[in-house]
């Protein structure tokens, strides 16, 4: 277990994003950091360089952020994880349950083992991680947990490949809304954010251009929702003016759907 940190936090709150050292997660703490907070870069092991790489980054703009490893599907991993951020910084008061994955693949196709892998990095993972949290929130009165899920939780693809992933991102709503009623009255809220379809290099590598262009077709904006947006809402939702803002899932779909 590593811990890296390079500027000292005294005003900003401690932040915490999961699965950070890259894409939507790099943005979330790209944001938290640009915003005050001093934010904790949680990743695995394996990705320890980009994580620090993203770090170094925010330090040489000026700002204060850290690095830690994290398995969010370990026990251990997530409990010595905020133990370390706990002793190095002091405990997080936001929590931005952000790391996921996608194995894709006809349900007839689909392995328990795939399906288990996919439950406990999106759904598991954000329990193993809130319940780690949870307690330094309570007893200071004040916390923020905001979960990451997806339009996938109520609009499943078109071909309907990706059982385990609709499955574990509808899940987070449940989880959402039980943490939001249990601990409302220890000044913690708890929100998920169901983006749509984002803009990012990953999603532009899976798909040619024609496939994108109907994608875009979709969407009464006419385009992509962009990763900073997702970012920016997160923001908010940490923020003291939020603070009547629980149990919400906030869809930052471009229209895609509505509730």
């Amino acid at each position: 277990m590593t811990m890296t940190t390079t500027t000292a936090t005294t005003a900003g709150r401690i932040t915490l994003v999961t699965g950070a050292a890259r894409g939507i997660g790099r943005q979330i703490a790209t944001a938290f950091a640009r915003s005050g907070h001093h934010v904790v870069i949680g990743d695995l092991p394996a990705a320890a360089d980009t994580a620090r790489a993203v770090a170094d980054g925010l330090t040489g703009e000026g700002l204060s952020a850290g690095t830690v490893d994290l398995d969010v599907t370990d026990e251990d991993s997530v409990a010595a994880a905020v133990g370390r951020i706990t002793e190095t910084v002091g405990a997080p008061q936001v929590l931005v349950n952000n790391a996921g994955i996608s194995r894709p693949a006809p349900t007839l196709e689909t392995s328990l083992a795939q399906w288990n892998e996919v439950v406990a990095v999106n759904l598991t993972g954000q329990f193993l991680c809130a319940r780690a949290c949870l307690p330094a929130m309570r007893d200071a009165g004040w916390g923020r947990i905001i979960g990451i899920s997806s339009f996938n939780a109520k609009s499943a693809p078109v071909n309907g490949d990706n059982a385990s992933y609709a499955a574990s991102k509808a899940g987070i709503t449940g989880l959402t809304h039980n943490l939001a009623v249990e601990f409302g009255r220890d000044g913690i809220t708890v929100n998920a954010i169901a983006p749509g379809i984002v803009d990012t290099e990953l999603l532009r590598r899976a798909h040619p251009p024609q496939r994108l262009a109907e994608l875009v077709d979709r969407l009464p904006t006419g385009r992509f929702t962009l990763p900073e947006e997702i970012a920016a809402t997160a923001v908010f939702l940490a923020g003291d003016v939020a603070a009547s803002i629980t149990g919400e899932i906030v869809n930052v779909n471009g229209g895609l759907y509505f509730d």
